[in-house]
């Protein structure tokens, strides 16, 4: 069993040293190795021999699994390696929702958003304490009035709200405006209170009622809007601990709440990008027959076979491939005619599939 600033040393180390593969790894064009395998990799460079990785991971993990009750670090670098201790209700509303950051299909991208997240904390503590040395590094040990130097990461809490925004880019992102379908439904509620309000102007007790019936209609914010509002509500309320006599809170609980608010985001989008949801709203909220379905991915499928010959036949001649092979069967005439053929069968293969086959065909 090893002490606290011992495994969270251990844990910044190994975070480090992944993020410094990741980053190499996408400099030369190559997928980046999986979170668990770079870690394994960090202890075997460390140790130069198999067996001695193997105890020093076995001992990082027991002590992050011991940790784990007491620290925002172990619980986020336990889920990323596919190790799940949190409470249901720890992470938000969903239960088991950290399996989000090591799950196939979202691992990456939670881990690249992790990393982001952490350095854009991280850019914004420099910016506030541009003297100290120790902020070179992320993760770094800092000084508490009550614990003297530590391993914990402390960040005064003037800067989270301004570092949470920055990691969101909550002005300009999308996720957080409405459709244009609900914002027009604002509107006409916004109008149809005006019109009441005009009507009602001269008539007090009427007009109290329409000021109540305003407040119950009054446009609400975007759902993910109200969700950040109250990530930094539980930012401003985590436990403080003042360095040098000012305020500070942990940098991994603010990021676990940040993981945990990405997490909703990324839930959000599935459901908003479901098919029936995606039908309902390109159909004026109305849903979508089987009959219209249908021609409307056959027009997809059409459209995307035609991009698969003509944009990647001009493609081809810029890249000087024209000339390699004089086979006459690869006429793009022909080939258009067999990619629509294909999208036209019953039943008809998804979009990706139809370019799929026409590169395996060798039509481009």
């Amino acid at each position: 069993h090893k002490s606290m600033d011992w495994i969270h040393g251990a844990v910044a180390a190994a975070y480090r040293f992944v993020l410094d593969v990741r980053q190499r790894a996408l400099d030369k064009g190559a997928a980046p190795p999986a979170f668990g395998d770079a870690v394994y990799r960090h202890h075997l460079e460390a140790w130069g021999a198999g067996t001695l990785a193997d105890r020093a991971a076995h001992d990082l993990y027991f002590n992050v699994r011991n940790a784990c009750q007491t620290s925002k670090r172990c619980l986020l670098f336990a889920a990323f390696s596919g190790v799940h201790f949190e409470d249901p209700a720890a992470f938000g509303a969903r239960a088991r929702s950290s399996e989000l950051l090591s799950a196939p299909e979202t691992r990456d991208a939670a881990l690249s958003f992790f990393f982001h997240a952490a350095a854009t904390l991280q850019e914004e503590h420099r910016r506030k304490d541009p003297s100290n040395a120790e902020l070179a590094v992320m993760f770094p040990a800092t000084f508490s009035d009550t614990r003297g130097k530590c391993e914990s990461w402390l960040v005064p809490i003037t800067i989270v709200e301004r570092a949470c925004k920055a990691i969101f880019d909550r002005k300009n992102a999308a996720c957080y405006r409405k459709s244009r379908a609900e914002q027009a439904e604002d509107d006409a509620r916004a109008a149809a209170i005006a019109r009441r309000r005009e009507e009602t102007k001269d008539d007090p007790l009427a007009d109290l009622l329409a000021e109540e019936a305003e407040a119950e209609g009054a446009a609400k914010p975007h759902p993910n809007a109200a969700a950040f509002d109250g990530l930094l509500a539980r930012v401003k309320e985590l436990p403080k601990d003042d360095v040098y006599g000012d305020p500070h809170v942990d940098a991994d609980a603010v990021l676990w709440l940040v993981l945990g608010h990405w997490r909703d985001l990324v839930l959000d989008g599935r459901d908003r990008t479901l098919p029936e949801k995606l039908a309902m709203a390109q159909n004026g909220g109305r849903l979508v027959t089987d009959e219209e379905q249908a021609e409307r991915d056959a027009a997809e499928a059409a459209r995307v076979a035609l991009l698969s010959v003509d944009h990647f036949a001009a493609l081809r001649q810029q890249l000087g491939l024209a000339g390699l092979n004089e086979d006459p069967a690869l006429d793009d005439v022909e080939a258009y005619g067999a990619a629509l053929a294909a999208a036209e069968v019953s039943p008809r293969p998804p979009a990706l599939d139809v370019v799929t086959a026409a590169l395996r065909d060798r039509h481009v």
